[in-house]
């Protein structure tokens, strides 16, 4: 016999000597502590049937609800320089302040580091040799002299146009 079982028999014959006692103390209502008995005891066949039909069929594993209310695993998380980075190029794509004003800065410092360690030319103090370097469209960009947009909110630089400024600054 399962500890399940046996525990079932034990309530049922708790349930019978409460009966008992309840009959014994109210004669004229037998027939309803009858009912109550055996509904009772109904209730813990219900139980076990429960269990048994449980245990029998495979587990299913969890339900499709909840794994769509599971939060989706990531990997590594991405770096915070990395996601700044991507906010300033969507930003740069929208108008002409953010291309000036944030995302050249960025690409200034990157063009100067990459100009002097690699080429041994200061952005700033020789600009043509920089202008040759770096290519026309990384140097629109990076210029010491480039006027800020007088439309702060025109147009974004192009994509095409700053991958191509990219790879002018990756070759250097």
């Amino acid at each position: 016999m399962t500890p399940r079982v046996r525990r079932s028999v034990m309530w049922g014959l708790v349930g019978a000597v409460a009966a008992l006692i309840a009959a014994v103390v109210r004669p004229d209502d037998r027939g309803l502590v009858l009912d109550a008995f055996l509904l009772f005891l109904g209730g813990l066949a219900l139980l076990q049937l429960v269990h048994l039909t449980g245990t029998a069929l495979p587990s299913p594993g969890r339900s499709r609800f909840e794994r769509a209310l599971q939060a989706p695993r990531r990997g590594r998380p991405r770096p915070e320089a990395l996601a700044g980075l991507e906010r300033r190029v969507l930003l740069a794509t929208e108008t002409a302040f953010e291309v000036h004003y944030r995302l050249r800065p960025f690409l200034r410092e990157i063009a100067a580091y990459r100009l002097s360690a690699r080429r041994g030319i200061d952005l700033d103090a020789d600009p043509d040799a920089a202008r040759e370097a770096l290519g026309a469209e990384a140097w629109e960009l990076v210029r010491p002299d480039r006027a800020a947009p007088a439309d702060r909110l025109g147009p974004g630089i192009r994509l095409d146009d700053l991958r191509t400024a990219v790879h002018s600054l990756e070759r250097i």
